[in-house]
């Protein structure tokens, strides 16, 4: 990949890790909300190419993500939301000293590939967009997903109330791909993703959202040594470069 030379020199660090953790057998299992998770693949199929350590990444929503780690599942490090981070901390699941500020996450709003990219870089043009909107797409925020929670606080608002919104069964960016909506308020990490369609733009302000990631290492952890490791390298300052180009401003 292009601008990612800086993970050459980069590696050097790793060499910081104790011998033992070069085995090829051992295994960081990663939980991960869905907005952080394709930028989270580049930067551990590098990792795992100069340390050996495997990195297995499951990804979903918040919701899914908290319910894994209270089950049986193996965690040696959960990457969420600040706020569900907050939480799992207060309540002893996660190493206090490992919790670690990933990144921001804006909000956006998308339209099919081809069709009119609306101008919403004002208060106005954005209400106006939303209001003359047919389908206003937006993830359920009782399946757990971060941006469904700010979509849905954003829409209660007076001066949206005759949004014509809609909650469909899939991701707001696979319904929005699939023609079931004119556009669709999602997080840009998970726009930026999807080919069929395309960002308009970052919600203007005083609407502008983002949602903050946080990621630590679970107390249950059996990795913990190569979690620690895996964790320094994606919030290396030079990291940035790589969540940049998923839509997430690093916060390193």
């Amino acid at each position: 990949m292009k601008n990612l030379c800086w993970l050459t020199a980069f590696f050097l660090a790793i060499t910081l890790l104790p011998v033992t953790a070069r085995a090829a057998d051992i295994t960081v299992n990663v939980l991960t909300a869905g907005g952080t998770s394709d930028a989270e693949e580049i930067l551990a199929a590098h990792f795992t190419k100069q340390t050996g350590i495997k990195i297995a990444i499951v990804h979903g929503s918040t919701g899914a993500m908290r319910d894994r780690l209270h089950s049986d599942a193996p965690a040696d490090l959960i990457i969420l939301s600040a706020t569900a981070i907050d939480a799992l901390s207060k309540s002893g699941e996660l190493k206090a000293e490992s919790l670690t500020a990933l990144g921001d996450a804006p909000l956006g709003l998308a339209v099919p590939v081809g069709a009119p990219k609306p101008d919403i870089s004002t208060p106005e043009s954005f209400r106006t967009t939303l209001l003359n909107a047919k389908a206003v797409l937006y993830g359920d925020p009782k399946a757990g997903g971060s941006s469904g929670f700010v979509a849905a606080a954003l829409l209660q608002k007076p001066e949206f109330t005759a949004v014509k919104s809609k909650l469909p069964s899939k991701r707001s960016v696979d319904a929005l791909a699939e023609g079931e909506g004119d556009v669709a308020l999602e997080l840009v990490s998970e726009i930026l993703t999807k080919k069929e369609i395309v960002l308009a733009g970052t919600f203007p302000a005083p609407y502008a959202e983002a949602v903050s990631y946080v990621a630590a290492i679970p107390a249950k952890s059996t990795q913990g040594e190569q979690a620690d490791a895996f964790l320094r390298f994606i919030t290396a300052h030079d990291a940035a470069i790589v969540w940049h180009r998923f839509g997430i401003e690093a916060a390193h």
